[in-house]
């Protein structure tokens, strides 16, 4: 029983994306933001463009607390000037599809995508607001992608020292593992910075980052590679549904083995469930325990998830608990290796 560790490989940026975004940079007249008729400003439905600086608005209902009604606001400008600059790294399961093989890959794409998501948000400043007779608030947003790109250009520099390679084969396994974990997280977040560099300055961040990005994820891959994890089932609902429950962890990029003398590690599952009627329906609720074990037998991961299924039968609402508990807990391993 074993899987392929997919690679850390993050798809390039189209070049018809790159100059649709490009395009919408460029220098244009810029539009008045004098009141139209009625009062309202011409931002509302036509933010202005000027230079390398781009605009976005939206709006919110008026409510009692000003703050959060200026808060809902400017969250809705920002996503209609980011409609067209969002890095797209991760689908919306959060994955990443690798150019080697088309296999899927989680194990960074949460901390990838909020850290895109904080460089976004960081540049986008609040330019003006105005309140319609109709009950809603208007928010004008704006980006700077000079300004942007320099800063990203910036926080690169500044995280290049993080990006030095663990030494290799000089202990335990898993202490070289995590720490090439953090190397990669920081790997992401320079790939994510670079991504938005092209799309705010037209060119990389820096020209050499395309081959020391694809040596440190050749090195990782390597790593990863020689990884084996052993599956252990304590109970039989978790010996009858193996793959399912250790398959999340096989698409973060580990491969099981059926002897546990040719694995480094062991993952241990111990499952337990309730089952009740509910209406015409069945439910179970199942509590899965997962701890994983180094190779010099020491626990470096524990965590117990509970998760319900509901279906027409106990078979089926059992599987649904199951997937639901066994992606909570790989899910919840993923977090765990955060710096």
């Amino acid at each position: 029983m074993s899987s392929a560790a997919p690679g850390m490989l993050y798809r390039p940026l189209l070049l018809s994306l790159l100059a649709l975004l490009l395009a919408a940079c460029t220098t244009v007249p810029e539009e008045s933001t004098e009141p139209e008729a009625g009062g309202q400003p011409s931002w509302v439905t036509q933010p202005p463009r000027t230079g390398s600086v781009i605009y976005g608005s939206g709006g919110s209902p008026l409510g009692d607390n000003q703050a959060a009604t200026q808060s809902r606001a400017r969250q809705a400008a920002t996503a209609d000037l980011m409609t067209g600059l969002r890095v797209r790294i991760m689908a919306e399961t959060r994955s990443e599809v690798t150019e080697a093989n088309g296999d899927v890959s989680r194990l960074y794409a949460q901390s990838v995508t909020s850290r895109v998501d904080d460089i976004e948000l960081d540049d986008v400043r609040l330019e003006d607001t105005w309140e319609s007779q109709a009950g809603f608030l208007y928010v004008l947003v704006s980006l700077d992608t000079a300004q942007a790109a320099a800063r990203l250009r910036q926080a690169y520099t500044d995280d290049l020292p993080l990006l030095s390679e663990p030494d290799a084969g000089t202990g335990p396994l898993w202490p070289e593992f995590v720490a090439w974990q953090r190397v990669m997280t920081v790997a992401g977040r320079q790939a994510a910075r670079d991504e938005l560099h092209q799309m705010f300055a037209g060119r990389t961040i820096d020209t050499d980052w395309a081959s020391r990005y694809q040596a440190l994820q050749g090195n990782w891959q390597a790593l990863l590679d020689d990884i084996r994890l052993y599956p252990d089932m304590w109970d039989d609902t978790g010996r009858s549904n193996s793959t399912l429950l250790t398959g999340p962890w096989t698409e973060r990029g580990l491969t099981l083995v059926d002897d546990p003398s040719a694995a480094q590690w062991t993952l241990r599952m111990a499952t337990r469930e309730a089952v009740q009627a509910v209406d015409n329906a069945q439910q179970v609720i199942v509590t899965l325990d997962a701890t994983l074990i180094d190779e010099q037998d020491q626990v470096r991961w524990q965590h117990s998830s509970q998760q319900r299924g509901l279906a027409g039968s106990v078979d089926r609402a059992r599987r649904q608990a199951l997937e639901r508990a066994a992606e909570a807990a790989a899910q919840a391993w993923v977090a765990s290796l955060q710096p």
